[in-house]
């Protein structure tokens, strides 16, 4: 992989992280809202951590083609959740443990996360047009065959 390749990746990397961080901090402030459409429950903050690790995780293995970019979001985006769903010695708590909702927005967004890792989101394949993406994989030896 050439220089320019493994800082374009990297800056890749960390630009997702951040989204990832901000997927999380957000998704766990709204995981108390319950909202209610058509008087159906709405749980906001679940649908942000779904939906959210999901999209972050599929379109940086797509955009990469790396299946690293998936498992380094997806773990940070577990860090942060849990780091706000453990309380303080001041007893402060974003993500309640204690209903259903943060139940669900910490094992639902966990369970997404995986599933963008698992579901092999590398075999996505971009337009015949746009240019190689370049791979970790294929650096740490994962897909030497060229």
């Amino acid at each position: 992989m050439a220089r320019r390749d493994r800082v374009l990746f990297g800056a890749t990397i960390a630009s997702l992280i951040v989204v990832a961080v901000f997927l999380a901090v957000v998704g766990a402030f709204y995981s108390p809202a319950d909202p209610h459409v058509l008087g159906v429950p709405v749980p906001i903050g679940v649908l942000i951590a779904i939906v959210g690790n999901l999209a972050l995780g599929f379109g940086g293995a797509w955009g990469t083609g790396s299946r690293v970019v998936p498992a380094v979001t997806g773990l940070v985006w577990l860090v942060v959740a849990f780091v706000l769903g453990s309380s303080r010695p001041e007893g402060d708590i974003v993500v309640s443990g204690s209903g259903w909702l943060g139940v669900s927005y910490l094992f639902l967004g966990a369970g997404a996360a995986a599933a963008a890792v698992g579901l092999r989101p590398n075999r996505l394949r971009r337009r015949a047009g746009s240019p190689a993406a370049p791979s970790l994989d294929s650096s740490l030896g994962a897909n030497s065959r060229r």
